[in-house]
């Protein structure tokens, strides 16, 4: 379990903003609040990370869930994995899932690679027709996907292979990745299980992600476990994962004070200034460029890291939780 804490706030402008709370195991990132660097130590297997998230989701379906700072970017990483990511400083793309996203005419036709032998948590694979499948849900005006802004770009999309998708988007775009990175297109879920409704798919979402869902206690707690058959093994290196949704800045302050949780999201810069004088080490996301299309800036956000089960921070906005927590 992690000891000590870790507060990350991001700016009231951030209810739109992406970007994962740094809690994964990757490149140097410095905690912004002592300047000591975060990644020190090797992976430790096993632990719990109890976290907070801002908002309850209305469903497990990805349609429905926000891969923003303010929402639930813990959840879908750690439900869906991603297809790809960013560094939030260049902007370049590292991939996950996926292997290559490109275009060769400008931005109006794209290609996306998977790699081989991917699986969902039920078996079935995680595969070109797969992600056209998500794709094409997104796009449905009726569904009220949080990302049909970046999905609706897509005016046909046509499986190759196995592994290739060939996307077609209504109008030249040739930043088209970004928005795939920032929404709920990065997250994959099961076509099968979509396919059987949402009451059903909410009691057993199924995804290829780090971790797998045991107990919806809604309004209260969210238990994760790890996904033994995760395609990036050994990650993840943590057993559980405990979601709490807390709504009010107080609870959430007096939770990562008290030893209550070891991550927290914040959208107060009160409860940031709080928590750099409680000396409660924080981080400060940039949200600005990571979507060509949106220029709303982010500020950090709390989180609690511990000297038992230290968190690592990756470099880009989808790493909030790509199943990559290491302990030390």
């Amino acid at each position: 379990m992690f000891r000590s804490r870790y507060l990350m706030t991001v700016a009231a402008a951030a209810c739109a903003a992406t970007l994962l709370l740094g809690s994964c195991a990757g490149t140097g990132a410095e905690n912004s609040a002592s300047g000591s660097s975060a990644d020190a130590g090797d992976p430790v297997t096993g632990g719990t990370l109890r976290t907070i998230q801002m908002g309850e989701p209305r469903s497990m379906d990805p349609a429905s869930l926000s891969n923003t700072w303010a929402h639930q970017p813990i959840l879908g990483n750690a439900l869906y994995g991603t297809l790809l990511i960013n560094n939030p400083e260049t902007l370049e793309i590292e991939y996950k899932m996926a292997t290559d996203f490109s275009t060769a005419d400008g931005g109006t036709t794209f290609a996306l690679t998977l790699r081989p032998g991917l699986t969902f948590t039920d078996g079935t694979p995680l595969d070109a027709a797969a992600v056209k499948f998500n794709w094409d849900r997104l796009r449905d005006p009726g569904l009220g996907s949080t990302a049909i802004r970046q999905a609706a770009q897509v005016n046909s999309s046509e499986v190759v292979d196995a592994t290739t998708l060939k996307v077609t988007l209504a109008a030249r775009n040739p930043h088209f990745v970004q928005g795939i990175v920032t929404t709920s297109m990065n997250w994959i879920a099961s076509p099968t299980a979509l396919a059987k409704g949402t009451a059903e798919f909410d009691e057993n979402p199924v995804g290829a992600g780090p971790f797998s869902l045991t107990r919806w206690s809604r309004q209260n707690l969210i238990e994760l476990e790890k996904n033994p058959q995760y395609w990036d093994a050994p990650r993840p290196y943590l057993d559980k994962i405990d979601i709490r949704t807390v709504v009010d800045t107080e609870q959430r302050f007096n939770s990562i004070s008290t030893g209550g949780t070891d991550l927290t999201v914040e959208t107060s810069w009160s409860t940031l200034d709080k928590a750099t004088a409680a000396g409660i080490p924080t981080e400060v996301a940039d949200r600005r460029g990571s979507d060509p299309h949106d220029e709303l800036g982010s500020r950090p956000v709390p989180r609690r890291e511990s000297s038992a089960g230290s968190s690592t921070r990756h470099r880009s906005g989808d790493h909030q939780l790509d199943g990559l927590f290491r302990q030390r």
